[in-house]
């Protein structure tokens, strides 16, 4: 894997870690705007390996659909290249983000994604993290 590659999947290992430390115990959803990613935290991280039995990961790469995946499925909305989809493209943006906004704890990266949804919460300044 190239640095840039092992770069991202550290991030995003930051993320799950941070998150976990927020709220021990609790279930922990993982949303990324990257494809591979979520793939990879979902399938072949130690997370997803059970290997850390107190962080319950989960994210939209779990059930049936998974398989069925492409890179397109992930939109982002501050993409020129993305104005005029159809709405229901990007149905997988906004159920992350509810998913985040209705959520205890927030930990969150560089993108402003995270950090609006913490916002939502409530909670920002008890029980959010900005992971890098």
């Amino acid at each position: 894997k190239s640095l840039r590659e092992n770069a991202k999947i550290d991030a995003a290992n930051d993320s799950i870690r941070c998150a976990s430390i927020l709220l021990p115990g609790a279930p922990v959803y993982f949303s990324s705007d990257s494809y591979e990613i979520v793939k990879y935290l979902s399938f072949e991280s130690t997370f997803a390996q059970n290997k850390y039995p107190w962080v319950a990961l989960s994210s939209v790469a779990d059930g049936d659909a998974a398989e069925n995946w492409k890179l397109s499925d992930h939109l982002n909305l501050d993409e020129r290249k993305n104005i005029g989809r159809p709405a229901a493209d990007f149905y997988s943006v906004f159920v992350d983000f509810w998913i985040l906004a209705s959520s205890r704890c927030v930990s969150y990266g560089l993108g402003q994604f995270g950090r609006y949804a913490a916002r939502l919460t409530g909670n920002i300044a008890t029980c959010s993290f900005k992971h890098r």
